[in-house]
């Protein structure tokens, strides 16, 4: 390949990231119901996508500590608080995650999905997903991504209450 070869490649490819860029996130969506690209260095965050509802509480950017703190407290049954707290401190994920590339915990959410839902809480997981590490190995970014599990949560409680009662008869 000569060099105006290698050129035109290069601006093909700058001009195809943005487009491809947006069919991932789009992707994204259909499975997250919320997922935002944290910055472990810096403590900033930046909403890839959401629900127009968690837009309005969390916002597009910002103190990414506060507002997962923020999420615990004001988006899911009070149960759940204390170890979603935990679960989302920041200065404790690296060490959590280890060597793995996710960490998930499940939780119900009081987020109003609309008027299908009822109002009633429903369950969620949420999950720190790995992007990069530093030159130290030192985790750089992560994901913080949201999902609707409600059906198979159902199914799946459902399935240990019959089981239970099956093993007590």
């Amino acid at each position: 390949m000569n060099e105006m070869t290698f050129r035109e490649a290069g601006r093909e490819t700058e001009q195809r990231e943005p487009a491809d860029t947006a069919r991932i996130i789009q992707a994204m969506s259909k499975i997250y119901t919320s997922a935002y690209y944290i910055d472990l260095k810096t403590g900033l965050f930046t909403e890839l996508s959401s629900l127009d509802v968690v837009k309005a509480e969390i916002g597009t950017e910002g103190d990414a500590q506060d507002r997962l703190n923020y999420f615990c407290r004001n988006m899911m049954v009070p149960a759940f608080t204390q170890e979603m707290l935990e679960f989302t401190n920041l200065t404790t994920l690296e060490e959590r995650l280890g060597d793995g590339r996710i960490i998930s915990r499940q939780y119900l959410s009081t987020v109003e999905l609309g008027p299908e839902q009822g109002g009633e809480p429903y369950w969620t997981q949420c999950s720190f997903i790995e992007c990069d590490r530093d030159s130290a190995g030192h985790l750089r970014h992560v994901l913080f991504t949201t999902q609707t599990i409600h059906d198979a949560k159902i199914k799946e409680l459902e399935a240990r209450r019959k089981e239970r009662e099956a093993n007590q008869e």
